[in-house]
């Protein structure tokens, strides 16, 4: 539908699902829409959706009430966000850091993911060292997974996070 779709006519479309994003509060439907508009991003390779803080607002609301699998689009729509402050950082996290250990790898992993991307806009030491730790935590429970195919997705992702945040493993 949207490959053979106009351009006016896309984004006809565009507009509607982030039209239905600023009305809607449900979280299985929030889900899905910022689900769509992610498709849609990836098939036209261009960004058009930007998380404004009230939709960050809404979506750390709707997150508490979400299934695990809208917790993981959700999720993965906070890890783009980028905070104003070191205090609207510190909120996410806060939000989010329950996940951390959730039963679903995938949305404990999306919460290390927001996570990480919020790591970069606190100055407080101690606070990166203490989540460094949770992380790490979680990251040895994922990595323990039977699943063949869950662990491997654990462990080529977890070379990412060492790159990216290299004290993650170190203990104290």
């Amino acid at each position: 539908l949207i490959e053979v779709s106009k351009a006016g006519e896309y984004q006809n479309l565009i507009d509607h699902l982030v039209s239905m994003f600023q009305r809607e509060s449900n979280s299985l439907v929030l889900a899905n829409l910022i689900q769509a508009l992610d498709e849609v991003e990836k098939m036209r390779g261009c960004s058009f959706f930007k998380l404004n803080s009230e939709g960050l607002q809404k979506l750390l609301l709707v997150l508490k009430e979400a299934m695990e699998w809208s917790q993981v689009f959700i999720l993965d729509t906070l890890a783009r966000y980028e905070p104003d402050s070191q205090k609207e950082a510190e909120s996410i996290i806060e939000q989010v850091l329950p996940r951390i250990n959730h039963i679903n790898p995938a949305v404990a992993f999306s919460t290390i993911k927001v996570i990480l991307c919020c790591l970069k806009f606190l100055n407080s030491e101690d606070l990166t060292k203490g989540l460094c730790k949770k992380m790490a935590h979680s990251l040895q429970s994922l990595s323990s997974i039977r699943q063949p195919e869950a662990r491997f997705v654990v462990l080529s992702n977890l070379h990412y996070i060492i790159e990216w945040q290299p004290r993650i493993l170190e203990s104290d």
